[in-house]
């Protein structure tokens, strides 16, 4: 049922989430729950809302926002108890499963701002290959490697919206190479760069901005992700195949690397007493005499061949240790007979107990993935938004920072209270979009919009809608969301500004600020200005991050008061 059908009838309509981040109408995903029961009792009320919410709110998925939220459509519900009953699931308790959620009952559908539209591109060369006379069905997700065939491889005005700006202009964002090592090292080639002969929009130029994937906590194996990326790549979309290839590359450049472990093993003379002693096993015996006290014990040991049901269970480890079908896949390629396929067991189980292969094999698998996301981005971004969120879910289980970019929303569902603004990418129908602010926040949006900013963006805090850059902790590697994404008009060209209300306040203060001048000392050509913001001593001051001097005097700072940068480095905003 159309939302604006079920708006119509009496009641009232409930959106809860675990961030300020909620899904559109036409979000397949978005958990919609309906009730056209009539209910005035309070208990009723809490009992069917509790229902409602509990299992879909009881696991965060922090990979996506959109999977963060429930629609609870009440529309015979007593309204006044509906928002009772919300306002505990805004406080929470300690019978409630969803506590501490973000409640929107007075929401807004936002989609593309219609004041932004893009302007005309120009026509680009999207041409992918083509697949072969025999193309590689998509397999499913849990294929290995060994199974796949080798012969197939200014602010809200209250009289409406002013009109800004938004002629075309070409965007050229190079993207500096990093030094080696630190964070920005595994990948600082664009995803895709947009067509220097190309018109672009506001929404080009926020979405084409770098970003970083920030490793989870817990991790997939590099080759079980090695051999998810090589499936996708040889599967059809729409008809059209990156590599069909891929899970036969994949294959033979991870047996490689066990053959050449293999070829060190025998140079050195270690191969064939760790093959016999894969064959074999001792049996310990230790005999005492009961029967006369004086009778010593002895111990003795014996050698046994283990039988095929021994080499077995063996294998069955092997495969734990060489994963995604390794294991036999080498078996095969040692045994051409029958008659030998013991032999290459036993060579398999010695390699695979190796302690230094397993490593090899993840340090290679993750290569080879790095390596086709910088070779076959483009022809990713080309795929529709859920074909690209498969190769994003690779990407984003990295054990290091991927550079990646955001993908921008077309809708949203927000809270209709807060102050209107104008020229953010997402709005409702007039143009505005609303949002409480904090006030150093707001004193940056105010500054940018008076100055000319032809359009912006709230940027979520986390999310494949979230702008994300990496920075170290003694806790690890976290990621910073920038609050603000601003886009200028600067000699007839529209580019990206980077603009960071700075919480001094913070305990990572200073590790956020490093972080953010790492990244613009490799992304520096992507952007406008990329400056962090702080009220300090009464005055908003800056820290121009594209100024090499002050990014070295962030990087080389040892103390834990951010605000000490400020005055020795700031400038008055």
């Amino acid at each position: 049922m159309p939302p604006e059908d079920i708006q119509d009838r009496t009641g009232v309509r409930v959106v809860l989430c675990k961030t300020a981040i909620t899904t559109g109408w036409d979000c397949p995903r978005a958990e919609v729950l309906l009730s056209f029961r009539v209910a005035r009792d309070l208990d009723l009320i809490t009992q069917v809302m509790g229902r409602m919410v509990r299992t879909p709110l009881a696991r965060r998925i922090d990979t996506d926002q959109d999977l963060n939220a429930v629609h609870c459509i009440l529309p015979k519900f007593d309204k006044v108890a509906v928002e009772a009953i919300a306002e505990r699931f805004r406080v929470g308790d300690d019978e409630t499963l969803a506590n501490g959620t973000t409640v929107i009952v007075d929401a807004v559908e936002l989609a593309r701002n219609p004041t932004l539209a893009p302007a005309p591109a120009a026509a680009l060369d999207v041409t992918l290959r083509t697949p072969s006379s025999s193309p590689v069905s998509p397999p499913s997700d849990d294929l290995d490697l060994a199974s796949v065939d080798e012969a197939t491889a200014t602010l809200a005005s209250p009289t409406g919206p002013v009109q800004p700006t938004t002629s075309s202009a070409t965007t050229a964002a190079s993207h500096r190479t990093p030094d080696a090592g630190g964070l920005f090292a595994a990948d600082a080639t664009p995803v895709h760069d947009l067509s220097a002969t190309a018109s672009t929009s506001v929404f080009d130029v926020i979405g084409a901005v770098p970003s970083y994937t920030i490793p989870r906590r817990t991790l997939r194996s590099p080759v079980d992700r090695l051999t998810q990326m090589a499936i996708l790549l040889a599967g059809e979309h729409d008809g059209v195949t990156i590599d069909a290839k891929a899970p036969i590359k994949a294959r033979t450049a991870l047996v490689s690397v066990i053959d050449e472990h293999r070829a060190v093993l025998e140079e050195s003379g270690e191969l064939d007493q760790l093959v016999r002693g894969a064959g074999v096993t001792r049996l310990f015996e230790h005999t005492v005499g009961f029967a006369n006290p004086t009778a010593a014990s002895t111990d003795t040991s014996s050698e046994l061949v283990l039988d095929a049901r021994g080499v077995h269970i063996l294998m069955k480890r092997a495969e734990a240790l060489l994963p995604q079908g390794l294991a036999n896949a080498y078996v095969k390629r040692l045994a051409e007979h029958d008659d030998q396929i013991r032999q290459a067991q036993l060579t398999t189980i010695a390699l695979a107990g190796d302690p230094s292969l397993p490593a090899a094999l993840k340090s290679r698998a993750s290569h080879i993935v790095e390596q086709w996301f910088k070779d076959y981005g483009g022809a990713i971004t080309r795929l529709p938004a859920p074909e690209q969120e498969r190769f994003d879910r690779i990407k984003r289980e990295s054990d290091r920072p991927l550079l990646t970019t955001i993908t921008l929303p077309s809708n949203k569902t927000e809270s209709s209270a807060g102050t209107a603004w104008e020229r953010h990418i997402l709005s409702d129908s007039e143009g505005l979009y609303r949002a409480e602010l904090q006030g150093w926040e707001e004193h940056v949006l105010r500054t940018e919009l008076n100055a000319g900013a032809v359009a912006w963006y709230r940027n979520p805090s986390t999310g494949r809608h979230s702008l994300q850059i990496p920075y170290t902790t003694a806790g690890g590697i976290k990621g910073l969301a920038p609050d603000f994404v601003f886009v200028d008009q600067v000699a007839g060209q529209l580019v990206a500004s980077l603009v960071d209300p700075h919480g001094t306040h913070l305990a990572d203060a200073v590790d956020k600020l490093k972080g953010l001048a790492h990244y613009a000392a490799t992304h520096a050509d992507a952007y406008h200005r990329i400056q962090s913001v702080a009220l300090v001593d009464e005055h908003y001051l800056l820290l121009n991050h594209k100024d090499p001097q002050i990014r070295d005097a962030i990087a080389t700072f040892e103390g834990t008061d951010s605000r000490e940068l400020f005055r020795a480095h700031g400038t008055r905003y």
